[in-house]
């Protein structure tokens, strides 16, 4: 497993959410993989294992959450309006 290859195939577009950079996404991942402490122990995991926790990732995101716009009210209770 290799954190910066992982970090650089990242497609933000898979992202719930507007994506929030403080830099231009390649410089945003740059920082990250230049942060790695190249002492971190990557864990030697079974194709089971790793299943495993990909199916919880998944399932901590439920496909719902990429469009919450009707959640969004036409006022708030003071009857002003809300920008969408």
């Amino acid at each position: 497993m290799d954190p910066a290859a992982s970090l650089r195939s990242y497609d933000p577009a898979q992202t719930v959410g507007p994506a929030i950079y403080f830099l231009d996404p390649d410089q945003f991942i740059q920082r990250l993989i230049d942060a790695i402490d190249p002492n971190l122990a990557v864990p030697n995991l079974s194709a089971d294992e790793i299943a495993d926790l990909v199916a919880f990732l998944g399932a901590l995101t439920d496909p719902a959450a990429s469009d919450l716009e009707h959640l969004i009210p036409d006022q708030v209770p003071s009857g002003l309006p809300v920008d969408r």
